[in-house]
C-alpha cells in the first residue's frame, strides 16, 4: 500500500479522488499547515475484500498458483558497452 500526504484545502477540493485512492488501498495523511491532522484509509468490514476473494478463487480453481520462492528485492546493475544512456539522452535534448 502506498501512502501520501495532502493539504486540507487540496483534500477538500479533490475529495472524490482521494476517497477512490483510499478505496484502492492507499493511505492518505491530511495535513493542516504542514501538521498531520487525519488519516484516510479504506473501511474494512470483517469479511475479505473483493480482490482478496477473487485471488483466493483463482488459487482454488487452479488457474493461478502461488510463487514457489520470493522475488529478488535488490537489482543487480548491468554493465554494458558503448555510450551511457544518459549521455545519449543529453545529446538529443540539445
Amino acid at each position: 500500500m502506498e501512502s501520501g500526504t495532502v493539504g486540507i484545502r487540496l483534500f477538500r477540493d479533490r475529495l472524490t479522488r482521494y476517497v477512490a485512492r483510499a478505496r484502492r488501498g492507499h493511505r492518505i495523511v491530511v495535513s493542516d499547515r504542514g501538521e498531520p491532522v487525519a488519516i484516510l484509509t479504506a473501511y474494512r468490514s470483517g469479511k475479505a475484500s473483493a480482490r482478496d476473494a477473487r485471488i483466493a478463487e483463482l488459487f482454488a480453481s487452479g488457474h493461478a498458483a502461488r510463487a514457489e520462492r520470493s522475488f529478488k528485492k535488490t537489482l543487480v546493475p548491468v554493465k554494458g558497452r558503448g555510450e551511457l544512456p544518459s549521455a545519449i539522452i543529453a545529446k538529443t535534448r540539445r
